[in-house]
């Protein structure tokens, strides 16, 4: 197939994932099937950085869908998040990028919706719909919040959100509900469900990979950077797919102290570079997640220092 008859290049990065990435790349390719009878031509670009799969199901499973001529599998021995986004990115045929999950599965006509909405010329990047599912109990991110927080939470995002699924304010002020029915323009998107014009990274740059381990925040930097462009971004919730938020693989893990350093790492590095935040403004941003480390018996102070050196030496 010839670079012009793509459509849509379909990127998903996959770290550790066992039976619930077979299920989301047949999700997919059933959509990419339903996509191609009405004309719109794709690619599934797989991005495996899992060092030995466990399940033989699933290495035997990955052998026989690569042989299918429109899927690309590709090995990275080094697991991050941001560098296996940008390689799927290199090597990728489609005018349309869609970067999705490996835990993730399409709704009806995912495609077909995402490719139509960018019949508007102005777009240059459409997230759409995201329902939460807990794959199994005890989900790190779904039952991990205090009720104060929510409490918090969910006030903001009445006062700030109204008719947008997203905000990223000058503040740094983060704020976003993939849950909404209503289309609108808005200013970011999730990692699990973002697509672009390929060109939009022409302008902008690709993923920056100084985000690692858990990898929080790499989507958001980037549409900071769309953003600050002037480009349009486009919610869309008839471009919906259902996040099964598995616990194992990915980048999730329990909640340890490594997976603190990379999680403020990563926090603080975004909020030094695109909002130049001190260490005050820091705290205000992250004070839950700080409540929840000292209750863990950790030092998230001490944590934070670190992380904003590290900032401080990856921001020249």
């Amino acid at each position: 197939m010839s670079m012009e008859n793509i459509n849509i290049s379909i990127i998903v990065p996959t770290y550790n994932r066992e039976h619930i990435l077979c299920k989301t790349i047949d999700s997919i390719l059933s959509e990419c099937a339903c996509a191609s009878s009405h004309g719109i031509q794709t690619e599934l670009i797989i991005v495996d950085q899992t060092k030995e799969h466990t399940n033989i199901n699933t290495t035997n499973y990955l052998r026989r869908i690569i042989l299918n001529e429109n899927v690309k599998y590709i090995y990275l021995e080094e697991a991050n998040l941001p560098k296996a986004r940008n390689y799927g990115l290199s090597c990728c045929r489609g005018n349309i990028v869609l970067f999705l999950d490996d835990d993730v599965i399409l709704d009806s006509n995912f495609l077909m919706n995402l490719y139509h909405t960018y019949d508007n010329k102005i777009i240059n990047s459409v997230v759409g719909k995201i329902t939460l599912c807990a794959a199994e109990t005890g989900n790190i991110l779904l039952e991990n919040e205090s009720i104060l927080k929510k409490i918090v939470k969910s006030t903001l995002l009445t006062f700030f959100l109204k008719r947008k699924p997203s905000v990223i304010a000058k503040s740094g002020l983060i704020l976003s509900d993939f849950s909404k029915n209503i289309p609108s323009i808005t200013d970011g998107g999730r990692g699990c469900c973002m697509s672009f014009k390929k060109s939009v990274f022409d302008v902008i740059g690709n993923f920056d990979d100084n985000y690692y381990g858990n990898a929080l925040r790499e989507e958001t930097d980037l549409f900071v950077r769309l953003k600050r462009n002037n480009m349009v971004v486009y919610y869309n919730p008839d471009v919906h797919l259902f996040h099964m938020m598995a616990n194992t693989g990915g980048t999730r893990s329990q909640a340890n102290n490594k997976y603190w350093k990379t999680y403020f790492d990563n926090q603080v590095y975004f909020f030094y570079k695109n909002f130049a935040a001190s260490f005050p403004k820091i705290f205000v941003f992250l004070f839950f997640d700080i409540c929840k480390t000292l209750a863990q018996g950790l030092n998230p102070f001490q944590m934070i220092k670190n992380s904003l050196n590290r900032a401080k030496s990856l921001v020249i």
